[in-house]
């Protein structure tokens, strides 16, 4: 009598080792670019601290005012009135909007176009679904990424990552399988082993390299106002992580507008020129 062992292990096959090869190169690429692209979001695992808070933009914009305060006070018949002084009056009047602001803020070059553009859509449109006017109290202009509320939506799968994986897994595995089963040019290279690789590793480690990249790049913020009806209220840009709240210092850090910093004068700039003819300036003045 004959006897045949039956091997119940799958061995590895070339397919599935050159499947987790593909799959391991394509992931230190990604890993490398996510590395270098992403370091400045604090939503990101790649953040590092090193240099997110050297001074960049926010110098040369404060180098600009005080050149203006300086030009405008020294000028003839000047009389100091870019300067507030110590008891500063609060005039009121019959105005459409009121702004005000704290003495220790940096504005960034188009920051009024901006801010008319956002007036405009929250008193005359809606395409984003805000809040109609008389139930907004206010438009807050400055605000962190650590602080912004517009990805509560996909909070849920950040909080439950594992389920977010098992789920990605078993959709993965079944496309698989159907894609062998209902294309047989991919027979040669979809066998056991490497349905298992891409199933059990390739899903996996890419998964969990999307949550690295953060939802501030993963679903960044349209252009426009938001909803923010929470923790916003002290998150001034305060440059030189000194709080005008005499706040802590880690507390000044999370609070630091990470990608302020790296605005370019000139993009800013014609962004601006090309924005400022869409305010509806006699709408917002009128009504």
């Amino acid at each position: 009598m004959q006897y045949r062992h039956h091997n119940l292990k799958t061995p590895i096959t070339r397919p599935a080792i050159r499947a987790f090869l593909l799959s391991a190169a394509v992931y230190i690429a990604a890993f490398t670019y996510c590395s270098y692209a992403f370091w400045r979001d604090p939503h990101s695992a790649f953040f590092k601290s090193d240099h997110v808070y050297d001074l960049k933009y926010s110098a040369s914009r404060q180098a600009d005012g005080l050149e203006l305060v300086k030009a405008a006070n020294s000028s003839e018949g000047a009389t100091n009135i870019l300067k507030a002084g110590e008891n500063p009056a609060l005039c009121a009047v019959f105005t459409p909007f009121i702004s005000i602001f704290e003495d220790d803020i940096v504005f960034a070059e188009g920051w009024m176009t901006r801010t008319l553009l956002a007036l405009a859509t929250l008193k005359f449109g809606n395409p984003r679904k805000v809040l109609p006017q008389r139930s907004w109290l206010y438009l807050r202009l400055f605000y962190t990424e650590t602080s912004a509320t517009m990805w509560k939506d996909t909070d849920f799968w950040y909080s439950n990552i594992w389920l977010t994986i098992v789920i990605a897994v078993l959709v993965g595995f079944f496309l698989l399988l159907q894609l062998r089963r209902y294309w047989p040019p991919s027979r040669p290279y979809l066998d056991n082993s490497t349905v298992a690789v891409l199933t059990f590793v390739t899903i996996p480690a890419f998964v969990i390299l999307i949550f690295m990249v953060g939802k501030f790049n993963l679903f960044p913020p349209a252009p426009g106002p938001f909803l923010m009806n929470e923790s916003g209220c002290c998150t001034q840009q305060h440059v030189g992580l000194v709080s005008s709240r005499d706040n802590t210092f880690v507390n000044a850090q999370s609070t630091w507008a990470f990608w302020f910093e790296n605005f370019d004068s000139g993009e800013l700039r014609r962004w601006h020129t090309k924005n400022v003819r869409k305010i509806p300036w006699v709408r917002l003045k009128g009504d």
